[in-house]
């Protein structure tokens, strides 16, 4: 007997295949994209607070960033008060995982770039990423991996 196509049995057995190998890929692509989002955001805050840096220097002026567990911002202090006032404001970003500011909540980049406070910022979300923390250092900025409580750089 000649036969075109398939039957019904072999299309449910096909369905099940890859009914099968969705349930086992779909949990693996949901933790590459927490992994990919931390370090995203590690990344965007180490450029941000680089461009701050930077800019301290550029101008000659202290330029603050302030931060909760959630959102931070980075202000240009214009008049040199120490205080944001209105259009001081350069940056304002929301961080979708939060973290801990073990530097406090204020880093000041003086005229020369360097900071007023050393320390370490990570994510507090459990992951595998590459890059979850960045160091504050008197003379420079790290990206790292967290690994035993320390920031690991990469």
């Amino acid at each position: 007997m000649n036969r075109s196509g398939f039957s019904l049995i072999e299309l449910v057995v096909i369905l099940l295949i890859i009914t099968a190998l969705l349930y086992i890929a779909i949990p693996q692509f949901g933790s590459m994209t927490r992994k990919y989002n931390i370090e995203r955001q590690t990344r965007q805050l180490y450029a941000d607070m680089m461009t701050a840096r930077s800019r301290a220097m550029n101008t000659n002026r202290t330029h603050i960033l302030t931060a909760t567990a959630s959102a931070y911002s980075i202000v240009d202090d214009k008049n040199s008060n120490g205080a944001v006032d209105a259009g001081e404001i350069v940056i304002q970003s929301t961080l979708s995982y939060p973290v801990t500011w073990g530097t406090g909540v204020t880093i000041n980049f003086n005229g020369r770039g360097i900071p007023d406070v050393t320390g370490m910022i990570n994510t507090t979300a459990s992951t595998e990423a590459a890059f979850d923390c960045i160091e504050v250092q008197m003379t420079k900025l790290y990206i790292g991996k967290m690994a035993g409580g320390t920031c690991v750089h990469k």
